[in-house]
C-alpha cells in the first residue's frame, strides 16, 4: 500500500492523549515528536486501548525510561516523513504502515523505528490495522518465543476473549494445537473464543473457581503442556492442577494478583513446570525488531489465507471510541465487559477511505 505524495510538513503541536490524575486527558498542546535516522513520522490513522495503557494511566505501570508518556503501544497510518537511514528498510514517505511503539500510539503523530513496522494486509481496514500490533505480536511471543509452542501440544489461554486471548486462539490453532482450552468469564466470550478455534470453553465462574477439574477431564487426566496466564496468583493452584508434567506456564499479566498464597513454589516442583515470566514493551527494541520480522514471516501472510486451510487470522474490535472519547474507552476496557479490541479513531479521513487510500490515488 503506498500513495505517492511529497513529504508533509508536520504542525508543531497535535492532540494526543496523556494520563493526569487517574484520567486519560485529551491535549491539543502536545508537540509533535521528532524523529531520529531510523524512524519514521506516521500520521496515526487508527490506534486502540489496551490494559496496559489503563495501567499506566493509573499510576501502576511506569513509562520505561526514554519513551513518551503519551498513551497508546500500536497504531496504523501514512508516513509522512523518514530518517536518513530508513529508506534502505524499504519503507518510503506515503507508505501506509502499522506499527509497534512503546508510546505515543494515541496521538495525530507518532515516531516510530523503522524495524517495528509492518506492512498491512490487503483484508484489513486502518482501523483493525491498527489494533493489530500489540496483541498479535504480543500473542506470537508468548507462544513460539517464550512458550516453545510446537504442533500437537495442549494449550491453555486464559482471557481467552480479550485481544491477546483470541489472537494466541487463532495462533494456536493454525499451529497445530492438538487442543485449545479457552477460559473466561462470560458464554459470549467463549463462544468467540471457540469461534476463532478454541477446541473447549470454560467459565471461570463455575464450580466455584475450580475450573482445573474440567481442564483434567477433557485432557484424559493428563493436564495441559503450555499455559497462557495473565491472572497471575488467584489462578495459581488451578494452573498447577491443569498443568501435565514438565509443562510451561508463561505468565504475562497479574490481573489477580502479584502474591500468591500458600505452597506455590511446590506446585511447580511437583510437576516439573517451567514457569516464564515476559513483558513485551520494556525489551530492547532490538529483540522486538526480530519479533516483527519473524511474525511478518510467518504470521502475517494467515491474514490474507489460512495458514491451516481453514479461515484467515481476524482482527476481532468490540468497539470503537473517537480520540477526543479516550476515557470513555479507559472505562469499557476497565470493566472487562468488552471482547476483543477497543479500537480508537484517530484520523476520519484515513479510516474513511479506501483499503488502499490514505490522502491520494494510491496501488
Amino acid at each position: 500500500r503506498h500513495c505517492p505524495m511529497v513529504s508533509v510538513m508536520a504542525p508543531e503541536s497535535m492532540v494526543g492523549v496523556l494520563a493526569e490524575a487517574g484520567s486519560a486527558v485529551v491535549s491539543e498542546q502536545i508537540p509533535v515528536p521528532t524523529i531520529a535516522e531510523d524512524e519514521v513520522l506516521i500520521k496515526v490513522a487508527g490506534s486502540a486501548v489496551n490494559r496496559l495503557d489503563t495501567l499506566q494511566r493509573k499510576g501502576a505501570m511506569p513509562v520505561p525510561p526514554g519513551v513518551t508518556n503519551v498513551l497508546g503501544l500500536e497504531c496504523s497510518g501514512v508516513i509522512v516523513a523518514i530518517g536518513d537511514k530508513v529508506a534502505e528498510l524499504g519503507w518510503s514517505v506515503g507508505d501506509q504502515a502499522m506499527a509497534l511503539v512503546s508510546g505515543g500510539g494515541n496521538a495525530q503523530y507518532v515516531a516510530a523505528p523503522a524495524s517495528l513496522l509492518m506492512r498491512i494486509p490487503r483484508t484489513l481496514s486502518l482501523a483493525e490495522a491498527g489494533a493489530l500490533p500489540e496483541t498479535w505480536l504480543t500473542a506470537f511471543q508468548l507462544l513460539y518465543m517464550v512458550g516453545g509452542f510446537t504442533a500437537g501440544m495442549t494449550v491453555l489461554i486464559h482471557a481467552a476473549g480479550s485481544g491477546v486471548g483470541l489472537a494466541a486462539t487463532q495462533l494456536a490453532r493454525a499451529g497445530g494445537a492438538g487442543r485449545i482450552i479457552a477460559t473466561a468469564g462470560s458464554a459470549s466470550k467463549l463462544e468467540t473464543a471457540m469461534a476463532m478455534g478454541a477446541s473447549h470453553g470454560i467459565n471461570r465462574h463455575d464450580n466455584d473457581g475450580k475450573w482445573a477439574a474440567q481442564v483434567r477431564e477433557v485432557t484424559d487426566d493428563r493436564g495441559v503442556d503450555l499455559i497462557l496466564d495473565c491472572i497471575g496468583a488467584s489462578y495459581w493452584e488451578q494452573n498447577a492442577e491443569a498443568a501435565a508434567l514438565d509443562s510451561t506456564w508463561v505468565l504475562y499479566g497479574t490481573m489477580g494478583g502479584a502474591a500468591p498464597e500458600g505452597p506455590f513454589l511446590r506446585g511447580l516442583m511437583k510437576k516439573r513446570i517451567r514457569l516464564c515470566a515476559t513483558t513485551l514493551r520494556t525489551r530492547p527494541i532490538s529483540y522486538k525488531a526480530k519479533l516483527v520480522k519473524r511474525f511478518s514471516e510467518e504470521a502475517l501472510p494467515g491474514f490474507e489465507a489460512p495458514l491451516d486451510g481453514k479461515d484467515p487470522f481476524r482482527v476481532i474490535i468490540d468497539k470503537a471510541f473517537p480520540l477526543s472519547e479516550i476515557q470513555a474507552a479507559h472505562d469499557y476496557i476497565e470493566r472487562n465487559a468488552s471482547t476483543g479490541k477497543i479500537s480508537i479513531q484517530v484520523d476520519t479521513d484515513q479510516l474513511g477511505a479506501p483499503a488502499s487510500a490514505a490522502g491520494g490515488t494510491c496501488e
